[in-house]
């Protein structure tokens, strides 16, 4: 598998931001997600789970292991709106 360089992540994580806020605040799945940004589900999943510890993004439902649904956390959305 190719390594992909640290600013093509940050460019899919700012991609899936964009996603998540054209969503406004409602809950994607990660499938869902992968799809949209044409990435397998894995690597999503990676990626959303540093967004989660970097206060990003959440999970909505953490009792359902296998299909996890995100949103943006209120504050990511109240700054991301600022910005656009």
């Amino acid at each position: 598998m190719s390594q992909i360089s640290k600013d093509k992540i940050e460019r899919i994580k700012q991609d899936i931001l964009y996603l998540l806020y054209d969503l406004n605040l409602k809950p994607i799945y990660t499938k869902d997600l992968a799809n949209e940004v044409i990435r397998d589900d894995e690597f999503i999943l990676r990626l959303l789970l540093d967004m989660e510890k970097e206060g990003l993004v959440k999970q909505v439902d953490k009792n359902n292991i296998r299909r996890k649904q995100w949103i943006m956390t209120n504050e990511a959305y109240d700054q991301f709106r600022k910005m656009i």
